[in-house]
């Protein structure tokens, strides 16, 4: 039987494609090798969100082909829908799209269907080879020691995190319904295709029974859950809190869009009220509603932090992270400062993740006038960062 080497370079959603891929393979009697020397076939999923990853994807299929020449190579994933002229100089085979892996059902005989096996996991499950991923940002000395030292004290000597243990993940939707004018996860996905809720309740009860207790609902969009079945993502979350009401465990909803927390939050409340929510990622981006419109994102930024204070005044229990974007096209300095606003007092977020700003031909914002340049957007990243440790510092006991 042929030996297959797996490896990605590809965010959560990518190991769980490549986790499915993996027990797909294994479910059919292939053996999953940690050597690509011993390989008959190497797959990898291509990370293509943004340049930087785009480049390392590129990379590391250079290095795959190098370490086994004789090994059948298959690159999937996001960059193959995103820029596939990218790979033509380093690679000539099949693609595959990551919301098409039943194509491998074509490749490998098999029993069973890839669609057959789940789309969950926790990290542990993720036993495939992780490539190096690079980082789009280089961190200056002050916020180096910052970073490392002050917010790693901290950290290190105070409870920081509530929960230790490894959530369990749950693919509940793919695709989204916006058309934001930087993005490229639309490109690979398309529109919001939901998993049906019996098949989520049924993950649910596997991860409860091999003893989770924190879940993680995994989707890039995830406010659109339904919106293909008639279904809503408050439906979902009453759902699994109703049928599994008599055991302990916490949700984290991962990605929901300022503009479905703002819209559900009526129903939301009750749900809230349950203790059942843990953390709830809901990603604004910027500050400035000149950029917020550019990016046609559909929300105002004071419509985002009033809605993320009323959480924490009400429910001083469930968690806020989001994602903020430095360097987006006509991004001036009035604009960033309306960003570095957002984590005044009384906000609390628990984490921050920070993105620079990388165009792609595919997405309209790459023609759009005032390209931020490269210096800039890194003394932006630092100023933010800072900016983060210190809001996390001071809000550590909250």
């Amino acid at each position: 039987m042929d030996n297959i080497y797996i490896s990605t370079n590809g965010c959560i959603e990518a190991r769980l494609n490549t986790k499915q891929l993996r027990d797909f393979l294994v479910k059919n009697n292939y053996k999953i090798t940690n050597k690509i020397e011993n390989a008959n076939y190497i797959i990898f999923f291509a990370c293509g969100l943004r340049e930087h990853q785009r480049k390392n994807s590129i990379n590391i299929i250079k290095k795959l082909k190098k370490k086994n020449e004789n090994a059948e190579l298959i690159v999937w994933g996001c960059l193959t829908q995103i820029e596939p002229e990218l790979l033509s100089p380093v690679y000539n085979g099949k693609l595959i799209g990551p919301k098409n892996p039943q194509e491998f059902d074509g490749i490998f005989q098999n029993n069973y269907s890839i669609n057959e096996i789940p789309c969950a996991g926790d990290k542990k499950d993720f036993n495939f080879i992780e490539e190096k991923e690079i980082k789009g940002y280089k961190q200056d000395f002050l916020t180096k020691i910052m970073d490392k030292y002050l917010l790693g004290f901290f950290k290190r000597f105070f409870i920081y995190n509530k929960n230790q243990s490894e959530p369990y993940y749950i693919r509940v939707s793919t695709g989204c319904t916006n058309a934001c004018t930087y993005c490229t996860e639309k490109l690979s996905w398309g529109y919001v295709k939901s998993v049906s809720i019996n098949n989520i309740l049924n993950e649910f009860g596997e991860g409860l029974k091999k003893g989770y207790k924190r879940f993680v609902l995994q989707s890039g969009d995830l406010g659109s859950y339904g919106l293909d079945t008639g279904y809503s993502l408050p439906i979902l979350l009453e759902d699994i809190i109703k049928k599994f009401d008599k055991y302990e465990f916490k949700i984290l909803m991962s990605q929901i869009e300022p503009k479905y927390l703002i819209k559900y939050y009526p129903e939301l409340k009750k749900i809230f009220s349950s203790d059942r929510i843990e953390r709830i990622g809901c990603q604004v981006q910027s500050g400035s509603d000149k950029i917020l419109s550019l990016m046609n994102r559909r929300y105002s930024a004071n419509e985002w932090r009033n809605a993320i204070i009323n959480i924490n005044k009400k429910y001083p229990n469930i968690d806020i992270t989001t994602h903020l974007m430095i360097g987006f096209p006509g991004e001036d300095e009035i604009d960033f400062k309306k960003t570095l606003d957002l984590l005044k007092s009384p906000i609390i977020l628990r984490d921050i993740g920070l993105f620079i700003y990388t165009s792609s031909s595919k997405v309209r914002s790459s023609k759009m006038k005032n390209q931020i340049p490269n210096k800039i957007k890194n003394k932006r990243y630092n100023r933010l960062r800072r900016k983060c440790i210190m809001h996390y510092i001071k809000n550590l006991f909250n």
